[in-house]
Order: structure tokens, then C-alpha cells, then sequence
């Protein structure tokens, strides 16, 4: 099968990440893959590691979108791809047009949840590319269950298909991990992330663990760090809590930490939950709606606890570093978990949906 990956904008994100991966997981199953991107390929390599079988091709530059549409057209021709995919809604739409009396199946993939919390309400023009433009295409894809059920009543052709690993899960857990508590995101998303929620948590019970340290690992410059800075130093965590930056290395990072803690007000899925639990982390989870319930499917795989509660996630933690016993189970059945999302089994079930939809 000839697949197309197209991607607005390719820079260090989640959605990129996973198109990558995606791609080079079908490209090592016999599909001939291109990602159509504003980048060519020596590039994008700069973020992510892409198969040397994948194809770069750039059509997303400039600031004219007819051009891109024609761009991408071009390429739907020439190239004669069976079965494009839309990464976020401007690329999905952009496809779409573009693929007009083709017989290239087009297919919209959401990264993002459809169900949002008063905080971070949508924008009209996210409204209407989420509940509107999505109609015109055969197949939506969303990550969870919930945002299935969520989105249901407005969009009728909605498939549940969950991020892939970016990891292989290590085959031998090393039980002997720095006393570090970890998360990890972008920092100028520091709300969104709730690091402030972490951080006080932290803040709670530090001073019984003063050989544990938290780290919050994320790129961040001056200006974005500022507010989390002040946070840290009014709650007098500044000799306890570690802001380390970017990590080309996430897996060596996960695998140093004992705990790893996913703070966020809302998330549609939870991408680098499933890489800590891929390695090794004992994982508490904030758990938005139900979509976190969703990967972490019972107590002896995770903790989850409800959104901005800081009491439940100061205990949370405070029971896995008193409990190794219980800390070490986790960590082994997280890794069993994680086994689930390997990127393999993920770009099976895009084959089998892709193949549907040619019959």
C-alpha cells in the first residue's frame, strides 16, 4: 500500500512524533510511506528518527494555502497514494481538498481530546474544523473511548486508534533507580501540564523524603520558565525540585526514575505515560474523564487520581515511595501494559482500518 502522512508543521511535538513512528512502522512492514511536511527529510531527521525507506516531501512552505493544496494534489497523483492520513485539522482539511475526484482515501486524525474543560474552552475556528469539516471525511480517527462517546452524537465516523510507542519496552526492569520523582513536557504548557499542581503536591511531603528530588523535564527558555520558577522558589521546594530541559535520551531519563507523574488538567491521551511505563516507571496519572483509565486499566499498572487534586496526588506519591513492594509490581505489570501500544500492533490496526475503506 502507498501511504501518505501529511503534517502541517514538523517540529518537536506529540502528533509529529507519532506520524513518524507510524510511518516508519509501515514502511518496515513493506508499505511504500511518505510524510508530506514544510521540511525535507535531512531536516525533520533533526527531531525524529525516520526509516531510510520513509519519503520526505516538502508542500506545507510558504503562507499560501492554495499552493499547498496543489502541492499535495500533485503528489496524490503523482505518486499514486492509496490511503492518506491528516495529522491535526488544517493538514486533514488541506488533504482533502487536495485529494477531490481521486481515488485516494482520505482519512482525518485527531491528537487532541474532543472533550475540553472550562480552563481552555474551544476557539469557533476549532469548533468548526472539529464538528463541522470533520464530516466530509470517511473515517475520524480519535485516541480514546471517551472522546469516542463524547464525539459520537456529531460525528458518525469516528475509530478509536490509540498513539504507538516511540520506545521498545525494556525486556529487564533495573529495580536499582535514583530516588527521583519525574515528569515531563513542555514548559511554556506548564498550566495545561499542571506542574503547579505537581509542584505542590511536592511541596506537601518533601521534607519527609529529603534523599528524593522531583524533576520536570521539558524545553523551556527564560521567559516560560519564569512563573514556574516563582511557584518553586514561594513554596521553598528550590533545593528539591530539578528543572533539567530538553532530553534527546527520554528512554535513559525514564529508566533512571522510580516514579513518574502525568499532572495534566486534561489530556486526550497521555503519549509520554505510556513511554515512562515502557520503562519502567511506576505511573500516577491524572485522569482526564476517563482517558487515562483507559491505558492504565487497573491498580496494579498505575495510580490514577482525579484532575487538580493535589491532596490525592500528594498521597499517591507518598504511598508508592513508602510501598517498594508495591512500587516494584507496578513497575514490572507497566511494562507488560505498555506492551499493548508497540508500535507494531498500532500500525496493524492502521492497516486493517486503511484496507477497509478500499474494499
Amino acid at each position: 500500500m502507498k501511504i501518505l502522512f501529511a503534517i502541517s508543521k514538523m517540529h518537536r511535538g506529540g502528533a509529529e512524533n507519532v506520524a513518524v513512528v507510524l510511518a516508519n512502522a509501515l514502511a518496515q512492514k513493506g508499505h511504500n510511506v511518505v510524510i508530506a511536511s514544510d521540511l525535507p527529510k535531512q531536516e525533520a531527521s533533526k527531531f525524529y528518527k525516520t526509516d531510510e525507506r520513509v519519503v520526505f516531501v516538502r508542500c506545507f512552505q510558504g503562507s499560501n494555502p492554495l499552493m499547498k493544496v496543489f502541492r499535495l494534489r500533485s503528489i496524490l497523483k503523482n505518486m499514486h497514494i492509496d490511503s492518506a492520513i491528516g495529522i491535526m485539522c488544517n493538514a486533514s482539511f488541506m488533504l482533502w481538498c487536495a485529494a477531490l475526484n481521486l481515488r485516494t482515501i482520505v482519512v482525518a486524525s485527531e491528537h487532541n481530546a474532543f472533550e475540553r474543560p472550562q480552563c481552555s474552552p474551544y476557539s469557533m475556528k476549532q469548533y468548526f474544523f472539529r464538528f463541522i469539516l470533520n464530516k466530509l471525511f470517511p473515517c475520524v480517527t480519535v485516541l480514546t473511548d471517551a472522546d469516542r462517546m463524547y464525539a459520537e452524537n456529531r460525528l458518525k465516523n469516528i475509530v478509536v486508534m490509540p498513539n504507538p510507542l516511540s520506545m521498545e519496552p525494556i525486556s529487564e526492569i533495573n529495580f536499582q533507580r535514583e530516588k527521583k520523582i519525574l515528569a515531563a513536557g513542555r514548559i511554556e504548557d506548564w498550566h495545561y501540564k499542571g506542574f503547579d499542581i505537581l509542584l505542590k503536591a511536592w511541596a506537601k511531603i518533601h521534607k519527609q523524603y529529603p534523599d528524593w528530588q522531583l524533576e520536570i523535564a521539558g524545553e523551556f527558555s527564560k521567559s516560560n520558565i519564569s512563573d514556574l520558577l516563582k511557584i518553586t522558589e514561594a513554596l521553598q521546594l528550590k533545593d528539591n525540585v530539578v528543572f533539567s530541559g530538553f532530553h534527546e535520551d527520554m528512554a535513559t531519563l525514564f529508566q533512571s526514575a522510580e516514579l513518574f507523574v502525568l499532572s495534566s488538567r486534561y489530556e486526550g491521551f497521555g503519549m509520554v505515560l505510556i513511554e515512562a511505563m515502557s520503562q519502567g516507571c511506576a505511573c500516577i496519572a491524572c485522569d482526564y474523564k476517563g482517558r487515562q483509565r483507559e491505558i492504565i486499566k487497573d491498580e496494579s499498572q498505575g495510580v490514577c487520581i482525579p484532575v487538580e487534586d493535589i491532596g490525592a496526588l500528594s498521597c499517591s506519591i507518598k504511598k508508592l515511595i513508602d510501598d517498594e513492594s508495591c512500587r516494584m509490581n507496578m513497575q514490572k505489570n507497566a511494562v507488560e501494559r505498555s506492551n499493548y501500544y508497540r508500535a507494531s500492533k498500532i500500525a496493524d490496526k492502521w492497516v486493517d482500518l486503511l484496507e477497509k475503506f478500499r474494499r
